[in-house]
């Protein structure tokens, strides 16, 4: 292909693209939604105007100050609006684990391998929280786990290695210490990604309240703090043996600091995702150049969904770009700790979701490969290798499937029971949720941008705008040239992306595919730049305009933070009001701990269940055996029984003004005649059954 042509078919293709955008827009209708509340509107124009005046100020005035005074700012704030124990909690936990991991990524290091630099830190950081994920899987058995025990193993570390601990702080302290290398353009790049990433900060700090977050990776932390361990009684929590890497996280901070240092923890892990990124696109691109590439990707609107709620998945990307990153270093170095870490962290995203056996699929032949590469320049017999590579994946990713397969009979109960089939599950029963079967076809990429809510719980526009706009044109970018990460990225993230949806097309499951994506992305414009600088000014004003309406997206892809942020720092009483709103069940749960401390809750149709002091079970999918149980009933008596079998006298149900109906519909009778409503939340309410109704019958003559 002629030299001429290969600079005019990138400018086709990108109009096309462009095209094919604004077409979307016009008819999808997806800018006349209602993205933002009239309040939430307001708010996002209040945190623009003050985030551009205080950074043009500092900017202005000292460059090399704008990272540590804009840190300094909002460390206040948040001490100011959540209290200083969660953050403190939070980020004790990670400087254990970074500790940790440095004690032993580090050993033997020579200057060579010190060059890696921050991404060596960040890498550090991974391996230590995979570390933890193993130790927590084992003490979470027994009924050991108390605040003070936590601090002791975290503190641990840092006692034991004193000189390390030093180094890490030393190291984590200049990271903040002002710098004057950053340029105009990098300044303005450090802007763009500050304005996004202290907008999911805001987010941050708000009470959870969404549906995945109170139901389970809340709930699991605040029923391990009540009973000091995990039991995996799956009998009435079916989820109860599913991998839960990311909630031993949770539940390490929660232990420690409450709510808002596993909410922060959630937080700092975008950080890590967003800040390894940013490292390996910075040695291709300008600084400035790779904040905008960083900035894209922490602006997909699906960001703020996983990062404001108590979700996994930023856990679960790091750890996975993590385990491909370590990869390209051993292919640079030859040094196997990075090969060992690369197996490890991709062990520790099966810990954290099976979701990751479509990354260890595409990962297997790129490490074989590898340590066939090793095996030729090193002449050295490979079989310990892989045996030793084989046994430290095992111990990372296999735990939650034995003891899911011990316990049940199943390794990934309670789904694919058609497959391996339980005894504690009907064969038939299908946990898969039927909406998210959508086949790949062509017009898939347009679909998820531009009819994002046939891909998840969301409105249009939930997967972000830029993967449509630059996602095929870096694919027609690739080249043998292009730098090992980005050919390996493109090629893992397609490859996942294609075998997730598979399965369940369902865009929260392709999260980690997202900043490999933009390694991709950013791979395609150190090739532009080379190619035609015009392309590449274009792309970046593109990239540019695409962060700013990712940014107007950003409450699209889910229904929690239409409102923007909370003003609890002059209005506390906002944080009430916002559970009320959004999550009343945990005010009700408050309400039954307080009144009837330790008593078992029936909960229905909800399955908001954290912080409960009792046991809880709910006529959902989530309590299956007892769902099951009572949609089988139909009589006075037969309820009575139930109720008095569990010892239920209190229920959290939908306030009969909702109108919402209660299945089976003969409960929701039995409760009308025989419960009163005790305490009303928002749309709910706690009802409680009369002494009578469930009274031992007296034996008849």
């Amino acid at each position: 292909m002629s030299f001429a042509l290969n600079r005019i078919i990138p400018w086709l293709v990108l109009a096309g693209l462009v095209g094919v955008s604004a077409y979307g827009f016009y008819s999808s209708g997806a800018l006349g939604q209602a993205v933002w509340s009239p309040l939430g509107l307001d708010r996002l124009m209040v945190y623009a105007a003050i985030y551009a005046g205080c950074f043009l100020l500092v900017s202005l005035w000292r460059r090399s100050l704008v990272l540590p005074v804009g840190l300094a700012l909002a460390a206040c704030y948040t001490a100011a609006s959540v209290g200083f124990g969660g953050p403190a909690a939070a980020l004790f936990f990670l400087f254990s684990a970074y500790v940790t991991g440095k004690s032993l990524l580090a050993r033997g290091q020579s200057a060579e391998d010190e060059a890696g630099g921050g991404i060596e830190e960040l890498l550090s950081l991974l391996l230590g929280l995979g570390i933890y994920i193993a130790v927590m899987g084992v003490l979470v058995r027994f009924r050991i786990n108390y605040p003070v025990v936590y601090a002791a193993l975290l503190g641990l570390p840092l006692v034991l290695n004193r000189r390390a601990a030093a180094i890490c702080l030393r190291r984590c302290v200049s990271l903040v210490r002002p710098s004057g290398s950053l340029d105009a353009w990098g300044v303005a790049g450090f802007g763009l990604l500050g304005f996004v990433m202290l907008a999911h900060w805001l987010v941050a700090l708000k009470p959870e309240i969404s549906a995945d977050g109170v139901a389970m990776h809340l709930a699991i932390p605040t029923m391990i703090a009540n009973e000091h361990r995990w039991g995996y009684d799956f009998t009435y929590h079916i989820w109860a043996v599913m991998p839960k890497g990311g909630d031993w996280c949770f539940t390490a901070a929660y232990l420690l600091g409450g709510e808002y240092a596993a909410r922060l923890f959630n937080l700092f892990m975008l950080v890590a995702a967003a800040g390894l990124l940013f490292l390996v696109v910075r040695r291709w691109l300008s600084a400035g150049a790779a904040m905008l590439m960083t900035a894209l990707f922490a602006a997909t609107p699906l960001v703020q969904l996983v990062t404001g709620s108590l979700f996994v998945e930023n856990l679960w990307a790091a750890v996975l770009l993590g385990s491909l990153v370590a990869l390209e270093r051993f292919r640079d170095n030859g040094r196997k700790r990075y090969l060992y870490l690369c197996v490890f962290l991709a062990g520790t995203g099966m810990a954290v979701k099976f979701g990751s056996l479509a990354f260890v699929a595409v990962m297997i032949p790129l490490v074989i490969w590898e340590v066939i590469r090793f095996r030729k320049r090193e002449r050295r017999p490979v079989l310990f290798t892989a045996a030793g590579l084989l046994a430290l994946f095992l111990v990372a990713a296999a735990p939650p499937y034995v003891t899911a397969f011990w316990m049940t009979g199943n390794p990934l109960f309670p789904f694919q029971n058609a497959v391996f089939q339980s005894p504690y599950i009907d064969a038939t029963t299908s946990i898969v949720d039927s909406r998210w079967h959508t086949p790949l076809g062509f017009s898939t990429l347009f679909d998820v941008t531009f009819a994002s809510h046939r891909f998840m719980e969301g409105q249009d526009g939930s997967f972000g705008f830029h993967w449509l706009l630059l996602l095929p044109l870096s694919v027609l970018l690739l080249r043998r040239d292009w730098p090992y990460l980005g050919r390996t990225a493109l090629a893992a993230s397609l490859l996942f992306s294609i075998l997730t949806f598979a399965t369940t097309s369902y865009l929260r499951y392709l999260y980690p595919a997202l900043p490999l994506f933009m390694i991709a992305i950013a791979a395609a414009f150190s090739r532009m730049r080379t190619l035609d600088g015009a392309l590449y000014r274009t792309g970046l004003g593109l990239a540019v305009a695409a962060v700013l309406l990712n940014v107007y997206f950003l409450p699209s892809s889910g229904w929690y933070h239409k409102d923007f942020y909370l003003n609890t720092l002059f209005r506390p009483e906002e944080a009430r009001h916002y559970i009320r709103a959004s999550a009343p069940e945990r005010e009700l749960v408050e309400y039954l701990n307080l009144r009837y401390p330790h008593e078992p809750v029936c909960f229905l149709q909800t399955n908001k269940i954290a912080g409960l002091l009792g046991m809880a079970v709910t006529n959902t999918w989530h309590t299956d055996s007892f769902a099951h149980r009572i949609r089988s009933l139909k009589t006075y008596e037969e309820f009575a029984q139930l109720f008095r079998d569990f010892g239920i006298r209190s229920f959290i149900m939908p306030a009969d003004e909702s109108g919402a109906a209660i299945n089976p519909p003969e409960l929701h009778s039995f409760l009308s005649a025989h419960a009163e409503r005790e305490f009303r939340a928002g749309g709910f309410q706690a009802v409680r059954l009369k002494p009578e109704a469930i009274a031992v019958p007296a034996p008849a003559n």
